[in-house]
């Protein structure tokens, strides 16, 4: 089953930050991305970067909880 993120939540989050491209939306396994539809191939690999560096954080953060 997928989440729905309301056109409302995607208008805030636009107004928090204006110039991004991208919207990073964290799943149990993964993270999807929502892209502009002006997004670049340098916004969509910003994108990427910024998931993997936060899901890689995640996966530390429980590892340190579990020791």
């Amino acid at each position: 089953m997928y989440r729905v993120v309301k056109p409302s939540k995607l208008n805030e989050l636009n107004e928090l930050f204006p110039e991004e491209k991208f919207i990073p939306s964290p799943g149990n396994k993964w993270i999807d991305l929502v892209l502009d539809q002006n997004a670049t191939g340098e916004d969509a690999l910003k994108g990427w970067l910024a998931a993997a560096f936060a899901l890689s954080t995640k996966k530390f953060s429980s590892l340190a909880k579990g020791s």
